[in-house]
């Protein structure tokens, strides 16, 4: 059971799950409603915030706004976030690695601190999501292309020199089986060591598993699955500290040692907090 909550979705974790009744289809089909119009009136905002030059401690106000839209996301479909370790996520400048569970992933980690993404490009093609992760500052990559991913290292570095943002991203590259994490990419601790910025880990795990994971799906099943159901659902976010130091002693760290520190310490938390 506690093993359970951080497998990600598969043929038996779905047959598992209850199916909606009367009471589900009804509020399965008000949260929906509430999302996109969530989603929708988070669009028209921060489209007109870019347009206003005022900063709040050297922030645009479109980051404030994605926050409050985040925890919002989550009220309106009584999904709880158990959060452990939320004072060094908010303190934290650098590089924020977590584990890739589902979409509701940075939707998890916006609603403690702002932080800039980097995501796949499909992500800018979801309506409204690609207008929003857009105004947040996201930066896309394109995996399959040498140069689209150089020139997302080139980016991640410039924003972490040149704002206190921390760059969220998940170094296995894809969504992983559960419940450790998949082999974590050498890049992104190469590209972490090279922008002299630490590494704070974020292990996260959903419970009950099936409700917003999904593969080889599209995006309207685990949403249709979320905000149907009856049943009480939890995201638990669970900050590592200290940081990973990427240039101890003011000398590079080796990027495959980092990845299997990292790995060892995300299995180990993951664990931990099911237990």
């Amino acid at each position: 059971r506690c093993a359970d909550r951080f497998r990600t979705m598969d043929a038996t974790t779905l047959r598992d799950l209850p199916r909606p009744g009367p009471l589900g289809i009804a509020l399965g089909v008000v949260r929906v409603l509430g999302v996109f119009a969530l989603l929708l009136l988070s669009t028209v905002v921060l489209l007109a915030v870019a347009l206003v030059p005022v900063r709040i401690g050297g922030l645009r106000l479109g980051v404030y706004i994605a926050v409050g839209a985040a925890r919002a996301l989550l009220w309106t479909t009584g999904t709880r976030l158990d959060v452990d370790g939320a004072e060094a996520l908010r303190a934290h400048r650098g590089f924020v690695f977590f584990n890739h569970l589902a979409f509701l992933d940075p939707v998890a980690l916006m609603a403690v601190r702002p932080v800039r993404f980097l995501a796949t490009r499909g992500v800018r093609r979801i309506p409204l999501v690609g207008i929003i992760a857009q105004a947040v500052g996201t930066l896309f990559v394109d995996r399959g292309q040498d140069a689209s991913r150089e020139q997302a290292r080139h980016e991640m570095r410039a924003a972490i020199a040149q704002s206190p943002l921390p760059v969220a991203l998940a170094p296995e590259g894809g969504i992983g089986p559960g419940p450790g994490v998949m082999p974590l990419r050498h890049g992104a601790f190469e590209v972490a060591a090279d922008a002299d910025a630490d590494i704070l880990l974020v292990a996260l795990g959903f419970d009950p598993p099936g409700y917003a994971v999904w593969e080889d799906e599209t995006l309207v099943g685990p949403l249709w699955r979320w905000c149907a159901r009856t049943t009480p659902f939890t995201i638990t976010l669970r900050a590592l500290s200290p940081a990973l130091e990427t240039r101890p002693g003011g000398v590079p760290a080796d990027p495959a040692r980092l990845a299997l520190e990292a790995t060892e310490r995300l299995d180990a938390a993951l664990g931990a907090t099911a237990a």
